[in-house]
């Protein structure tokens, strides 16, 4: 069995830490190297790390100071020695056989990437959330352009550790929606992704502090567009083709605008080169 190293940032999560790893720990896949980054948080994470490592040999623990999610993500990935990679948000859990399928996927189709769908969960009602893109088949960015309406999150994906090292992209410190720098890069680089659409992934339906504002009255918009503007510089010094630069400058204004949704109207003719 391969390795798989499970990147988890932790910050402020007391609630939610156990819950975390433990789905983490109960995977149906058991050759785990979970990495438990400790952000510099000042409560009782620190410690709850510690106490969850002393019951699993397969958890390690970072301390380090506050440098955000960014940081802590690139921090653990550095720890990393699993031939994939995948990253969970601390106050999110995991359903138990999500290492197992979409290992297996990635062994199956010789991916770099493995895309999945996630369940939302608000107010007790599940809901799902899918695309159209393809599954069952290795596809590319060149070859299936639908690919630029996937979510965007890190922890959507599971990552083959040696292109995730090589595509050179750690995720942007000290921004919101850090993950619209850096997946563009990495759809432009994959030549082997697959989709399974299974939703795998359950995230905490509240990561956003909630205020009295309306979406429009908010600097929600402007937060997730610099994270798309960021990724916008990052595609231009990787590509030379003008196309591929429109493209994902659609793409960032996308996301820029729903803030990542896989639930908008189909891309323009245009933009997809067709």
């Amino acid at each position: 069995m391969e390795l798989v190293s499970v990147v988890v940032p932790v910050y402020k999560v007391e609630q939610y830490l156990e819950r975390c790893v433990k789905s983490i720990c109960e995977q149906t896949y058991q050759e785990l190297e979970i990495i438990l980054v400790n952000d510099g948080s000042p409560d009782r994470c620190g410690e709850m790390c510690e106490e969850l490592a002393q019951k699993d040999n397969r958890i390690q623990v970072l301390h380090k100071q506050n440098g955000g999610l960014s940081d802590a993500r690139n921090a653990g990935v550095k720890l990393a020695t699993g031939k994939y990679l995948l990253f969970v948000d601390s106050d999110d859990y995991i359903a138990k056989d999500l290492v197992e399928k979409t290992v297996t996927e990635a062994e199956k189709m010789a991916c770099d990437m493995v895309l999945f769908d996630y369940y939302c969960v608000e107010n007790g009602i599940e809901e799902v959330r899918t695309t159209q893109i393809p599954g069952g088949k290795v596809i590319s960015l060149e070859k299936e352009h639908q690919l630029l309406l996937a979510p965007p999150a890190a922890w959507a994906k599971l990552f083959n550790r040696e292109f995730y090292v090589k595509a050179d992209c750690p995720f942007p410190k000290g921004l919101y929606f850090e993950d619209l720098a850096t997946t563009p890069i990495f759809f432009l680089k994959a030549e082997r992704i697959s989709y399974l659409k299974e939703p795998l992934y359950y995230p905490f339906s509240n990561n956003l502090p909630q205020t009295k504002l309306t979406k429009s009255e908010s600097p929600y918009s402007h937060i997730c567009g610099l994270g798309a503007s960021v990724g916008y510089e990052r595609i231009s010094e990787y590509s030379t083709r003008r196309d591929e630069n429109h493209r994902y400058g659609y793409m960032a204004i996308r996301f820029s605008v729903f803030g990542g949704s896989s639930v908008c109207s189909p891309i323009p003719a245009n933009y997809l080169g067709r």
